[in-house]
């Protein structure tokens, strides 16, 4: 997941709750898409913005119309008087509703670190580096909020993206901060969306093919088949010396979870899938609760020798298939990648009602 630094200037653009670039950013991170990191002296700074704009605003909003003509129709005048008194309280306002995104895009908040760099910090200011420069020789909120948030990634082995308007962030070079374009960012992010939502539709319909495919249920029902076939795995899955007989109810059930694309080739995608597969096992075998072992004729003896345990079987394992560019016409590749399942892994997916374990 990338995480992402929005600048006051970005916020600022975006009127500081989600309008245009600002808007796509929050939305993703509320997606979970990306990780939008917000140092405390951004915060204090955007909420200082807003402060300052919708004082501004609302100000040359309201001396605005009382300067036009219109206010000398009455009930104008009287609108006027309204939106005054409305946008009298705009700034706690604009701050909810910031802080609100804030909250809804998961939003990491990252304090002032006492562990800082302020020595790197005063080096810059005097080699004037930036974010310091001739033109900003007093860059020190941005020296903060880009130290705070080098130190959050290298604790964390991990990069950032800056998306800011200001060239001096821009040119300050970090191996943990990375300067995008912010349109060219969020440009990268809607394509990003449209792939996987095409990736999503792509997998849906591959799901439906294979589900519904008979001949690919059949190869795997017999290849689950063939390895049930085993009269040494009820013996043991019962932990008893011998049985009479067995049979494999034909109905084994067979589904499919968690479709992944896991390789393309000319005009093919390889899918891979897990397969759940529940097949119930009836076992006829003698009674050893009601027998007793002869130590003289060292056999079993038993009172009831044919009684019959119903056991269910519950494996899981990978499926590749290989469809078209539509999620259509799945072919079955390989089963468990080839492998056949150990017998402990056999025994062990059989469930007679006991908990216990075989080695």
């Amino acid at each position: 997941m990338d995480n992402v630094f929005i600048d006051t200037s970005v916020y600022e653009e975006g009127q500081f709750v989600a309008s245009g670039i600002l808007k796509t950013l929050i939305n993703e991170a509320s997606d979970g898409r990306i990780r939008i990191l917000l140092p405390e002296i951004t915060e204090r700074e955007v909420l200082r913005h807003i402060r300052k704009r919708v004082s501004e605003d609302k100000t040359r909003l309201v001396e605005k119309l009382l300067q036009s003509v219109l206010k000398e129709i009455p009930s104008v005048k009287s609108k006027i008087e309204e939106l005054r008194k409305l946008v009298k309280d705009a700034e706690p306002e604009i701050e909810k509703r910031f802080l609100d995104n804030v909250t809804k895009s998961r939003t990491v908040r990252i304090p002032l670190q006492q562990d800082i760099d302020l020595q790197s910090i005063l080096d810059s200011y005097f080699e004037r580096r930036a974010p310091f420069s001739e033109k900003k020789k007093s860059e020190f909120p941005d020296a903060f909020v880009l130290k705070s948030l080098e130190l959050w990634c290298k604790e964390r082995n991990t990069t950032c993206f800056v998306l800011s308007k200001d060239g001096d962030m821009r040119d300050y070079k970090s191996e943990f901060l990375i300067y995008r374009d912010d349109k060219e960012y969020v440009n990268e992010l809607i394509r990003r969306r449209e792939e996987e939502e095409a990736l999503n539709k792509l997998l849906y319909q591959a799901k439906l093919s294979i589900t519904m495919d008979g001949q690919i249920k059949n190869r795997i029902y017999k290849w689950v088949y063939d390895q049930l076939d085993n009269d040494i795995l009820y013996g043991a899955a019962l932990q008893i010396e011998e049985i009479n007989d067995y049979s494999i109810d034909p109905g084994i059930d067979i589904d499919f979870e968690d479709f992944e694309i896991i390789g393309q080739y000319e005009e093919v995608y390889v899918v891979r899938a897990n397969a759940l597969v529940t097949a119930n096992i009836s076992v006829s075998h003698p009674d050893y609760d009601t027998g007793y072992y002869d130590g003289e004729d060292k056999q079993w003896y038993f009172f009831d020798d044919d009684i019959v345990s119903k056991l269910e079987c519950t494996l899981e394992f990978p499926v590749d298939f290989e469809i078209d560019l539509n999620g259509e016409f799945p072919e079955l590749d390989s089963i468990n990648q080839g492998k056949l399942l150990s017998q402990s892994e056999l025994i062990n997916s059989i469930d007679d009602g006991r908990s216990w374990e075989y080695e």
